[in-house]
């Protein structure tokens, strides 16, 4: 796979991490407004956030 590098390194380390966990199959969940990726080393959780207020 191709990617392009972003010019944060913050946002490039992030992106490494997500794609390492998908690869290592990741578990998915997705309730309500939170998604939350899992690996037996780390675990990452997303939460919607309103942007309109």
């Amino acid at each position: 796979m191709t990617r392009m590098m972003c010019a944060n390194p913050q946002l490039n380390e992030l992106d490494n991490t997500i794609s390492e966990m998908l690869k290592e199959g990741a578990q998915v969940d997705l309730t309500a407004n939170q998604l939350t990726l899992a690996t037996a080393k780390q675990t990452l959780t997303y939460k919607l956030a309103d942007l309109m207020n």
